[in-house]
Formats: structure tokens, C-alpha cells, sequence
């Protein structure tokens, strides 16, 4: 059928090529139709078009495009989330790069106070550079919650932005400090200051009666305990000159059965420090917990202490661990998925680590491993020429399909072999009809791209041959020669004796015997005669034979000397 390629109205920025378009395509055949799009004015965003292919008066395939402009900076990873103590701050890196060809400005906004980026702009970012932005997160933050919001980027103003998400959780942790006061006028003697969100608030109703003179806090239980002159604490039966309050709960209660009388000038409380590997539980009972296999203890100072994962790409098997070291970093070939393990496994198969703590890295595109347990970037083999992978981490290769190839070893994807090129398998190269076996093979007219080499080849027909890698026609076996077979990258000569004189000749038959008397060299389009003095006694004479002695050959083409006559000799 003869087929045409075009589009639905005016289109500028697209453009497209077309083999063979306007030709006739042989049945079972394929051709391509590569589209372009010029993204030069077009704005950031979704354009749309429709590609026609139609026959010569017949129906059209409707072929909906849509190409996608993207700005050009990107923002790695695309979201971010985080945790941390409540007064503490935590730290994130993302990276933003260059996409376009030439060089940019640009500069990071964030949508809060409490992210900050480090560098916030760049005067000049070269096409396809990148640049690490460090995020601070959590300064000022006065409440223990998720937090959300996003830096964003842009190369013009905000004309062309990206944006990564930003969450942070912040946390209470035991032992996080409180600034407790007596004797605060306005909140009836006692309040409360928050050290990590800088607030003040009362203690309930506080005490009424008279005044705060002591206070001590039992962290570990999660109470203060009150005493002074006053006749109650909020309220509460049995609470005169002192009373405690649960932390926890926000409530008062009595002491035990408290003082009839009197009151109370100082408080002091008595109890064994956590060991270095726990940390004090917030609960009402007066024990510490120990940080967990798999777990080290954060020490804020002021802030508290708590249990945190071991970061990812570590591990510890310790029951009681004192510091951050003591998770160690995962060996070469071994990493973890999540944070917190107590131990390390072995990449997969379609990955590697290469350096100590840094994780299992997949394998790039255009290459595959099956190798488990990997500490090399080398274990990640390129794909052969004719298979493909578009895909990271991935153990094997794709065989590209008939018709399709790569143009090297390492393709992400397959492609339509070239005119005059063609695949003999699924997975192989593309080759000429000729390239193949060095020659014998020819390609037919109607071949079109993306056909098979089988469907597209044929081989040199008895009586010619060929070298070439590609042609469309074998060459004639000359005179004194034959191809008794297909697929002849050159022609057999005739054997000396005989000749053929034509050219084609398609069996060892066609060379003619010369016969008695005649004679012919290898290849030969003709026999001769035997000269005077040599004669050819057999039907097939590769040399005329000189007369033996006492013999003459005093004519051509003779089959036997004659005898000298009585008397005479001859040499």
C-alpha cells in the first residue's frame, strides 16, 4: 500500500520524518514516523497535536500527542520529611539542577519560617550542572505536631518553579526542660515556661492562701511537687503547705496526707541518674528505659534524652547504646532498607554498594547484574548491542524486537534499524543484507525500515555471488566460472581442460570439456589448440604435454606425436 504521514492543521513547533512515506510498503512489513517537538516559546505545561497516517484512498489512524514542556530546573528528591525534638533543629539536603542547555539564575523561597536554604540562590547555574541546597528545618517551631510546607525554586522569578514538599515532625522527648516559678503574680503564684516554644502558662489554678516557697521536679514520674504557706492547691482536699502536680495529666492531688500545720521551705528529691544507654520514662513510674537493638540515645542536654533508629545503612545488635558510633556502618556489598536494624543484608541482584554505609545503589539504565551482593559499580554490565534497559536495578536486559536494535552496548532502548539495515533475530545487531556473513546476500527492492533481515535479504542465486554488504543485485559469474549453490560470496573458476564461455553458469557441468588435442588454464572462457610439439591425448588436458623423444608434432591440436622416420631421432 502506498501510506502519507501528516498533521491536522498548522503546527509549529512540531515536526516530524517519515521512511518511506509516499512509497508502497510490502505486506507484513513496518515502517516509522519519528516526531519532534521544538519546545523554543512554548510555555511551561501540556500541548497537544494529532498525527494523520493514511492510505492512498483508504482509512486514517488518528494518533493523539501530547508534549509536556517542563521548566528548566529540577528538584531532587521532589518531598522531604523529617523529625526531630521540639527545640531542636534537623537537617535535609536536596539537589536542584540545570536541564536546559544554557546557563541560569535562581533562587529557593520557602513557604515558612522554619525552613531555611543554604545557598538560597545561584548567580549562574551552567546547563546541566547541578547544586546541593542545604534545608534547616524546625527553628522557632513552639508546638510538637507534623509540620508541613515546600521550597521552591525557580530560574525567573517564580515563572518557571519547581517545588520539593517539606514535612517535619517535632516530638516531645523525656526529660525535655521546663522552667518551673513560684510566687508569678497573675497565674496565682505558679507557671510554667516552655523552654522549646519560649511560653509561659499556668499551672491550673494554681494555689490560693498563700505563697510558693519551694518547688522539685521527679522527672522520671512526671511531677512537681509544690510547698509553701498556701491553704490548697487548686482546690484540692488534703494539698495545705503541700501538693503535687502531674505533669502528665495537668492535675493536683495531695502528697501522701499532707502537713496539718506549718509550712513548707524546701522540697528535695533523691534518685539514681538513667544509665548511659537509657533514658528516663515519662510515665508515672520511676524507671528508665533502655534504648532498644537497633536504637542510640539522643542527648538534647537541656532538651532531654531519648531512643532513635540507627540511621539507615547501619546497624547495632548493643542492647544499651550510649552514643550515635555505636551503630556501625553496613560493609561494602550490604546496606539496610529502613532505619533502625540490628543487622546489614546483601544488596540484591541489580545492585551494589561500593563504599561502606552508603547503601545498595541500583544498577544504571542500559545495564543489568545478577549478582548478589555486589561492592563494585563493575558488576553492573552494559547491555549487549541488540538488548536494552530502560529501567535502573534491573537484572537482565531486554532483547529488542525483529526490526529494532541499539546502536551499542549500554542502550536504554530500542530503536528501528537504519534504511538498508535489518535484524536476522530478536536481541541482535542491525546488519546490511551482505554485512552479516561477509557477503552472498542481497537486499530485495521492496525492503522497507524496520523489517527483518530474513524478510528483507535473499541470497545471491545460483550462477552469481557477491562481497558487498549491501546491494540490491549480485554480480553475474564471469566467463570460465560457476556457482553451483546460493548465497556465493564469489564464484568457482572451471577447472583447467575445460571453459564455459558465458557468464551465469550455475553447475560445474556448465565447463565445458576442451577434449583431445586442446587445452585451457583454470577459469577459462575458451579452449585452445595444443601447439606444434605438444600433443593432448586425454579428453581433459590441464597442460599440452611436450613429444617424448624420437617423436614430432609438426601440426596443432594433436593427440599423439608421430614417430621419427627411419634413421632420424630427436631429443
Amino acid at each position: 500500500v502506498n501510506w502519507l504521514a501528516s498533521s491536522y492543521g498548522s503546527v509549529p513547533w512540531l515536526s516530524f520524518t517519515s521512511a518511506n512515506s509516499g512509497n508502497a510498503l510490502a505486506p507484513a512489513s513496518v515502517a516509522s514516523v519519528t516526531v519532534r517537538a521544538n519546545a523554543t516559546g512554548l510555555a511551561k505545561g501540556d500541548h497537544s497535536a494529532t498525527l494523520v497516517v493514511g492510505v492512498a484512498g483508504g482509512e486514517e489512524l488518528v494518533v493523539p500527542l501530547v508534549f509536556t514542556v517542563s521548566p528548566p530546573l529540577a528538584v531532587s528528591p521532589a518531598a522531604v520529611s523529617d523529625s526531630c525534638a521540639l527545640g531542636t533543629t534537623a537537617s535535609a539536603t536536596v539537589t536542584v539542577t540545570n536541564r536546559a542547555s544554557t546557563a541560569v539564575a535562581w533562587t529557593a523561597v520557602a513557604s515558612t519560617s522554619w525552613i531555611t536554604a543554604t545557598p538560597s540562590s545561584g548567580a549562574t547555574l551552567a546547563g546541566g550542572a547541578s547544586v546541593a541546597v542545604t534545608l534547616t528545618l524546625g527553628a522557632g517551631l513552639g508546638s510538637a505536631a507534623t509540620h508541613t510546607g515546600f521550597i521552591a525554586l525557580a530560574d525567573d522569578g517564580l515563572a518557571s518553579e519547581v517545588s520539593a514538599s517539606v514535612a517535619l515532625t517535632t516530638r516531645l522527648v523525656s526529660g525535655q526542660s521546663t522552667l518551673y516559678m513560684g510566687g508569678v503574680s497573675g497565674t496565682n503564684k505558679l507557671a510554667q515556661w516552655d523552654i522549646a516554644s519560649s511560653t509561659f502558662s499556668a499551672l491550673g489554678s494554681g494555689v490560693s492562701g498563700g505563697d510558693v516557697d519551694a518547688l522539685a521536679v521527679d522527672a522520671a514520674r512526671g511531677v512537681l511537687y509544690v510547698g509553701g504557706g498556701f491553704s490548697s492547691a487548686g482546690g484540692v482536699s488534703g494539698t495545705f503547705s503541700l501538693a503535687q502536680w502531674n505533669i502528665a495529666s495537668s492535675t493536683w492531688s495531695a502528697v501522701g496526707g499532707g502537713v496539718s500545720y506549718g509550712r513548707v521551705n524546701a522540697l528535695a528529691i533523691r534518685r539514681p541518674a538513667c544509665a548511659a544507654g537509657d533514658v528516663p520514662t515519662d510515665a508515672s513510674t520511676a524507671t528508665c528505659t533502655p534504648c532498644l537493638p537497633g536504637e542510640y540515645v539522643k542527648d538534647y542536654g537541656g532538651n532531654g534524652r531519648e531512643c532513635l533508629s540507627c540511621p539507615k545503612n547501619t546497624a547495632n545488635t548493643a542492647t544499651l547504646s550510649a552514643t550515635l558510633a555505636q551503630c556501625v556502618p553496613c560493609a561494602p556489598g550490604t546496606g539496610t532498607i529502613t532505619a533502625g536494624s540490628t543487622t546489614c543484608a546483601q544488596c540484591t541482584a541489580g545492585t551494589y554498594a561500593d563504599v561502606a554505609g552508603a547503601g545498595c545503589k541500583a544498577c544504571p539504565a542500559g545495564t543489568s547484574s545478577a549478582a548478589v551482593g555486589a561492592t563494585a559499580a563493575s558488576t553492573c554490565t552494559p547491555c549487549a548491542t541488540g538488548t536494552a534497559q530502560p529501567l535502573s536495578g534491573k537484572t537482565s536486559c531486554d532483547p529488542c524486537a525483529l526490526g529494532t536494535s541499539t546502536s551499542s552496548p549500554g542502550g536504554t532502548i530500542c530503536v528501528a534499524c537504519p534504511a538498508n539495515a535489518f535484524t536476522p533475530q530478536a536481541g541482535e545487531q542491525c546488519y546490511a543484507c551482505g554485512a552479516l556473513q561477509g557477503g552472498g546476500w542481497y537486499r530485495a527492492a521492496t525492503a522497507a525500515a524496520g523489517q527483518t533481515w530474513g524478510v528483507a535479504c535473499a541470497k545471491c542465486p545460483k550462477g552469481t555471488a557477491s562481497t558487498a554488504s549491501d546491494t540490491t543485485a549480485c554480480d553475474d559469474c564471469g566467463a570460465g566460472q560457476y556457482a553451483d549453490a546460493t548465497g556465493m560470496t564469489e564464484c568457482s573458476s572451471c577447472p583447467a581442460g575445460t571453459a564455459v564461455a558465458t557468464n551465469g553458469s550455475v553447475a560445474l557441468a556448465d565447463c565445458v570439456i576442451c577434449g583431445t588435442g586442446r587445452t585451457s588454464a583454470a577459469s577459462s572462457g575458451a579452449c585452445s589448440d595444443c601447439p606444434t610439439g605438444t600433443f593432448g591425448g586425454a579428453a581433459v588436458n590441464p597442460i599440452c604435454a611436450p613429444c617424448p623423444a624420437n617423436t614430432f608434432g609438426d601440426e596443432t591440436k594433436m593427440q599423439a606425436c608421430k614417430a621419427c622416420p627411419p634413421g632420424a631421432a630427436s631429443p
